[in-house]
């Protein structure tokens, strides 16, 4: 049984009057079921590392940009990456984002201490992805 945009119930389809519904949440001209970063517009689609992620998700210049603004890890990326270990918060769209020290684990304890060393003591920049 399927119902149509009118609430009819229809057994057989052929007859409805139904509507194909393409959802594009950022707005780029790009379906979200094929889009490779449905939430950042990215009309061309563009994926530098080809992981499948694209680049307007992903970690392309140094790591640490969680919150997706473009800027440098700051201290909205450490907000971010505070709600992601002990508020279960969302992940940023490319995993290397939140692995600030690099070592393969992504947002983890390591890498919040290494985010306030940066910002609170001038330790070392995140490492580019």
């Amino acid at each position: 049984m399927i119902q149509d945009n009118s609430g009819r119930d229809y057994e057989d389809i052929s007859n409805a009057n139904l509507t194909i519904v393409r959802i594009d949440s950022d707005g780029d001209g790009v379906v979200d079921q094929i889009d490779n970063c449905p939430n950042s517009p990215n009309p061309t689609q563009t994926d530098t590392d080809g992981d499948g992620i694209g680049d307007a998700c992903c970690c392309v210049g140094s790591r640490g940009d969680l919150n997706s603004d473009g800027n440098d890890a700051n201290i909205l990326d450490l907000t971010n990456i505070i709600d992601l270990i002990f508020r279960g918060g969302s992940a940023p769209g490319c995993p290397d984002e939140s692995d600030l020290n690099s070592d393969g684990a992504s947002g983890n304890i390591l890498d919040l201490t290494f985010l306030v060393d940066r910002i609170f003591r001038g330790g070392p920049a995140p490492g580019p992805c």
